[in-house]
């Protein structure tokens, strides 16, 4: 049986595995994903990620289900991607590691205390012999057109003139090809799989040079959330993890308007926000966004409570004309 997710939802309700010792997981969208799932046996519970998946592709889940375990996933688009890109989520808690990190985490209590984040997670159905997975965009592609979807957005991604990303291949599509393996010096004999990992290498490694990065100059982990305007609005961002003296990226796309916002907090072992001198190191500013405590993506500022967020107040950061900034905490 098909699952179907889409962005910010889930439509299932978790079943007992009946025999299951795979499940399938499709990516139908026109995005490299990143995806991590979840088991949960009684008291018991297991996530383990990060799992690329190419669009147009199917895999078996690293996670293998037990007869009487519930399993659940999670997913979002690779960060090489520009932009807000996709999340894929549901309502169960997991833990999870940062994305350039492999992992296995037991137990799915006190994320942020171990160090980890804490992620929602969409159940799975079990039902049947063969369970599958499958992530959708709103304009649903079949496995082809998401590859052709893939190759549009890559193409754009690296410079290349695409006008629309429809999954329908015509002669701008082919153009853009062209000139790509002109530029590269690239056989036109190129697979379309070889050709969509080239395309994301050169996205992948154009990825540190935009967008806003947070350094963390401190001995301390670091939790930040950021905030930008929208065409809507305003929306904000979290949780994102920075490591004592390092550097992640927050907003991964060229900073295209003038202020952005950001929070940020400094947490001991235990997950608790540090104190120094009587006050808490916590990196604020006057500009009230919504948040809530596991990974999020907010639309809009106002009636934070009412919808069942908080309310933090941000920094506002003036990048002037610049596409690329660096916070740093000290």
């Amino acid at each position: 049986m098909a699952l179907c997710v889409f962005l910010g939802t889930a439509s299932i309700g978790a079943v007992p595995a009946q025999a299951v010792d795979k499940v399938q997981l499709c990516n139908e969208t026109s995005y490299f994903l990143r995806v991590a799932t979840a088991i949960r046996s009684g008291g018991a519970s297991r996530s383990q990620g990060w799992q690329v998946l190419v669009p147009g592709s199917c895999a078996d889940s690293i996670i293998r289900p037990e007869n009487t375990s519930e399993a659940y996933v999670h997913a979002l688009s690779d960060p090489a991607h520009a932009g807000p890109g996709l999340i894929f989520d549901g309502r169960e808690r997991f833990c999870t590691d940062a994305l350039d990190t492999d992992f296995q985490i037991d137990g799915r209590r006190e994320c942020r205390a171990r160090g980890f984040r804490d992620s929602s997670f969409a159940p799975v159905d079990l039902r049947g012999n063969a369970p599958k997975v499958t992530f959708s965009e709103t304009d649903e592609y079949s496995p082809q057109q998401a590859r052709t979807a893939a190759l549009q957005r890559l193409l754009r991604e690296n410079g290349y003139a695409v006008a629309r990303i429809d999954g329908v291949a015509g002669r701008q599509t082919d153009n853009a090809v062209q000139k790509y393996l002109k530029d590269r010096k690239l056989s036109s004999s190129l697979s379309t799989s070889a050709l969509l990992q080239k395309l994301f290498d050169d996205i992948s490694r154009q990825s540190d040079e935009r967008g806003l990065r947070i350094c963390n100059k401190t001995p301390h982990q670091v939790w930040a959330a950021t905030g930008q305007v929208t065409q809507d609005g305003f929306s904000s961002r979290g949780w994102i993890r920075v490591d004592p003296d390092a550097c992640t990226t927050a907003i991964n796309a060229a900073l295209n308007e003038r202020f952005y916002f950001a929070y940020a907090e400094a947490v001991d072992a235990n997950g608790v926000v540090i104190s120094e001198g009587g006050r808490q190191k916590i990196w604020s500013g006057d500009f009230g966004m919504c948040v809530k405590t596991t990974r999020f993506v907010i639309n809009g500022t106002n009636d934070c409570a009412e919808r069942g967020f908080e309310e933090f107040s941000f920094q506002r950061i003036d990048t002037g004309d610049a596409l690329s900034w660096t916070w740093t905490l000290e």
